[in-house]
C-alpha cells in the first residue's frame, strides 16, 4: 500500500510545518481525494522572520533537530493530534562546493515525539524536493502504522 493511502486511511488529524524544502509531500497528499479526512493544514515559513515569528525564538539555527522539534510541537498544537515539522537545506543556485544538504524531521503526537535525519541525494533541486517529499510521507506512514500496532 502506498504511503499516501496509509495516511489517508488513518483516523489521524495532521498538520505540517515545512521550511527549506519538502513541500512535494503536501502536493502529493492533496493530489487525490480523501485528504480532507486527515489534512488539517500546513504552514511554510520560508523567511527567517516568519520562522522566528512562529517559533517565538530568535538567533536559532534554522536547519537543526531543535528547530524540527519546535515545528512539530507547533504543528501538533495546530492539529490537536499529529504534528510534522521539517527543516531542510537543499541544493540552491550558485552554492559553494562542499555545502552539505540535510533534512531534519520530527513527528509528534500525544504519546511520542520522534526525530529523523535524512541526507538527500540528487543531481538538482527538483530531484531533492521529490526525494524529500517522498521521505516525509513514507516516514509519516510508518509513524502512523507503528501507532496503530502499539495503540
Amino acid at each position: 500500500m502506498e504511503s499516501v493511502d496509509i495516511i489517508k486511511q488513518s483516523s489521524r488529524r495532521i498538520y505540517f510545518t515545512i521550511t527549506g524544502g519538502g513541500t512535494h509531500a503536501l502536493a502529493k497528499l492533496l493530489m487525490s481525494g480523501g485528504a480532507s479526512n486527515v489534512f488539517v493544514g500546513a504552514n511554510i515559513p520560508y523567511s527567517e522572520l516568519e520562522l522566528d515569528r512562529i517559533l517565538g525564538v530568535f538567533n536559532r539555527k534554522a536547519v537543526s533537530v531543535e528547530t524540527a522539534q519546535n515545528l512539530a510541537l507547533y504543528s501538533k498544537w495546530k492539529s490537536q493530534d499529529i504534528g510534522v515539522g521539517v527543516t531542510c537545506k537543499l541544493m540552491k543556485n550558485n552554492e559553494r562546493e562542499g555545502r552539505e544538504h540535510l533534512v531534519y524531521m520530527c513527528i509528534s503526537d500525544k504519546v511520542r515525539t520522534v526525530n529523523y535525519e535524512f541526507v538527500p541525494r540528487g543531481l538538482c533541486r527538483y530531484e531533492q524536493e521529490v526525494m524529500v517529499g517522498n521521505y516525509i510521507l513514507d516516514t509519516l506512514a510508518k509513524f502512523i502504522g507503528e501507532k496503530e500496532l502499539v495503540g
